[in-house]
Order: structure tokens, then sequence, then C-alpha cells
């Protein structure tokens, strides 16, 4: 890595779009004809909620009826984000003066759902800034903490934006839950934290600050994650 020689603030910020996917598959029939004739039909039941529902009452039950099936149904979505983050030149935190080590402060996503959320990135792209903008950036991953499970994401690998073909796993969220001894009212909820962490070479004498839009998908995790988060 080439040695730079001006200690210059290197900024960008992040606008921050929420994806939640509501498409649900319960189950599905496989209708055949053998017979060639034609006109098949396939009956399938209904089941509908008219009224309020409170995501983070574990005793809710489910969104769709106590008599229908148990579904990772969208309704169970209640979730805090951020709506800008940014990263810098700067060191681990993006505050110093080592400008080849790219950071930032970390960002929290909390979960106030009684189910669990599985958090994935789908999308990086740059915004604003053109090629001077990105041509100091070597590598730029996603960091996640304090999740249940979490997995990091590259979002530049040698010197080039990583081109995102398909949703990757980034963490999961465990579901809110009561304090012991409670049995009523909103559960507590979870925060995971995340930030960003990079390398940087040649950076300019005067800042450049380009801008990306980080896309994050959201979907209902039924399996609860009920054990506490593990410690950052």
């Amino acid at each position: 890595m080439k040695k730079i020689n001006k200690s210059v603030k290197f900024l960008l910020a992040l606008s921050l779009f929420l994806s939640t996917g509501s498409t649900l598959v319960v189950n599905a029939t496989h209708i055949t004809d053998p017979s060639g004739i034609g006109g098949q039909t396939a009956p399938i039941p209904v089941h509908s909620r008219i009224g309020a529902f409170d995501p983070t009452d574990p005793d809710s039950g489910n969104p769709i009826g106590p008599d229908g099936p148990e579904i990772d149904h969208p309704t169970w979505l209640s979730i805090s984000v951020p709506t800008i983050v940014m990263f810098s030149s700067g060191g681990a935190n993006g505050t110093g003066t080592d400008h080849d080590v790219l950071g930032s402060p970390d960002f929290t996503i909390t979960n106030h759902s009684a189910r669990g959320v599985y958090v994935t990135v789908n999308g990086f792209a740059q915004t604003g800034g053109g090629d001077e903008g990105i041509a100091p950036i070597e590598t730029l991953t996603l960091v996640p903490a304090g999740a249940y499970t979490n997995e990091n994401v590259d979002l530049f690998i040698d010197d080039e934006i990583v081109e995102f073909n398909t949703a990757l796993p980034f963490m999961t969220i465990a579901n809110a839950t009561r304090p012991e001894g409670e049995t009523t009212g909103s559960a507590t909820p979870v925060p995971a934290t995340f930030n960003f962490s990079g390398t940087a070479t040649n950076t300019p004498a005067t800042a450049v600050t380009p801008t990306f839009s980080l896309v994050l998908g959201f979907r209902v995790n039924s399996m609860g994650y009920t054990p506490a988060p593990p410690t950052p």
C-alpha cells in the first residue's frame, strides 16, 4: 500500500433503504390432469384479519387467526434502522489521522418484534462523486456485531464495488422478549450494531465525498432465537 502524504478527511455518506419482501409461500399444491381432459380446479382456503395487530406483544398470536397456518407473516416486522450512515478515513472509527484505514462509528438496527428478524444486504451502489471519488477505496466491508448470527459483507474488493447478484446473509436479530416475571405488554427490543471497515490509498489533497445507497432486506424468522444475542 502506498504511503499517504496528506492528512485529509475522507468522508462518504450512505442512504439506507428498507426492503421487506412481502411475498409469501405457505405451501404448494401440484395439480396434474392424467386424463388430459382439462378443467381441473383448485379450492384454496382464505384466512384473514381485520383490525389492529401488535407485533411487539409475544401473545399477539398468529396474524391471520388462530386457525391459520404458522407462517412468517410480514406483519410481525417492527424494526428501527438508521436513516443515514457514513464512513471516513482516519483509523478504525474514522476520526483519526491514519488515512489509509477506513472506519466508522457503530450504527444500530433494533428489532422490536416478538419474532426474530433475518437481515440481508441486497445491494450497494454508488450514487454520486464519480470515478475520482471512489478511486482511493481499496477495500470496504460491512461488519455486524451483537446479533444472534453475524456475517461480514464485502462492499469493495480490490478497488472495485462488489456487484450483488443475490441477497447476502448479514445478521439474524433475536426476537424481543418480556423481562423475566412480566406477562403483559410489549417486549424489550433487541439491538444489533454494524460498522464499516476498509482500506484506502492515494488519498487526494482535497477530500472527496462520494455517496452510495445501501439496501438492506428484512424477513421474519419464526425460529424466534429466544436465547439472548451474544455480547459483541
